[in-house]
């Protein structure tokens, strides 16, 4: 599998974490790449997607909601504020309009 690939699917996986069990999951990154043995490029690849999008979930959560015609925001559920996998699944499920 290609490495940033792999990456990709494993900082969604802890940003997933994150977002269910709030900050006291962030000291486990490190760990987690340990353990699970990962190459140097992908376990740093990993943590650069995860800070990143922990630092920037403002506004990527202020984009989804200009995007999400058919979703209140309000009605997301929020556990540590932002609730990305949630609502990036709730995003992809709501009918398109044509532009």
């Amino acid at each position: 599998m290609n490495p940033r690939r792999k990456a990709r699917e494993i900082a969604l996986a802890f940003l997933y974490q994150w977002d269910v069990r709030g900050d006291e999951v962030l000291p486990e990154l490190d760990d987690l790449l340990i353990k699970d043995c990962r190459e140097p490029d992908v376990a740093e690849y990993v943590k650069i997607l995860v800070r990143g999008t922990i630092e920037k979930r403002e506004e990527i959560d202020k984009r989804i909601s200009e995007a999400a015609e058919h979703w209140a925001s309000n009605a997301w559920p929020s556990s540590t504020g932002t609730s990305c996998a949630w609502r990036r699944t709730r995003w992809r499920s709501a009918p398109r309009t044509c532009r």
